[in-house]
């Protein structure tokens, strides 16, 4: 059923996107959101399904304290990282803060305008959540049917009667 599935979403990828990649985008997906589903829609962003895969492949390369260092490198970085707008412009030095600001009240007197500024400090980080330990990245990414690995298709192949080899 996986490869059926993996296979599919990469057919879709092509087909309505004119790009590969859907099979591992809708694999990481279901990886990350624990939910067998593969619709067109179902796929994570290339850059948050790469950043994924990544992370799987050092995961699979490290062990003991460097695996442990890395994760962890990982969950302060990921800490850091603004999860809204306004986040992200309390972050700014006073000047840059002070522009967002005054833009804010530019757009306050435009009667179209109004309630722009509130959109767009609605605007969210949807990206992947990052592993902070061992015990999650292998969750996520390593062990059981819902990982990133379990989702990954079989490419066992078979052969049929007249001697076509197939992947199923």
């Amino acid at each position: 059923e996986k490869n059926s599935i993996f296979f599919y979403q990469e057919y879709l990828g092509r087909s309505l996107h004119g790009r590969s990649g859907g099979g591992m985008q809708g694999s990481a997906w279901r990886a990350f959101h624990k939910v067998n589903s593969y619709g067109a829609e179902d796929i994570l962003d290339p850059r948050d399904a790469d950043f994924l895969f990544e992370t799987m492949e050092h995961a699979l390369d490290s062990k003991g304290q460097q695996r442990e260092n890395f994760f962890s490198i990982l969950s302060r970085m990921y800490e850091r990282v603004p999860k809204t707008m306004t986040d992200f412009i309390n972050l700014l030095a006073p000047e840059q803060k002070q522009r967002f600001i005054d833009f804010q009240a530019k757009l306050e007197t435009d009667e179209k305008l109004s309630g722009l500024y509130d959109d767009l400090c609605d605007i969210r980080n949807n990206s992947v959540q990052v592993p902070s330990t061992p015990a999650e990245a292998d969750a996520l990414l390593l062990r059981g049917r819902n990982s990133l690995y379990g989702q990954l298709p079989d490419l066992t192949v078979h052969t049929d009667g007249e001697g076509n080899a197939y992947i199923k």
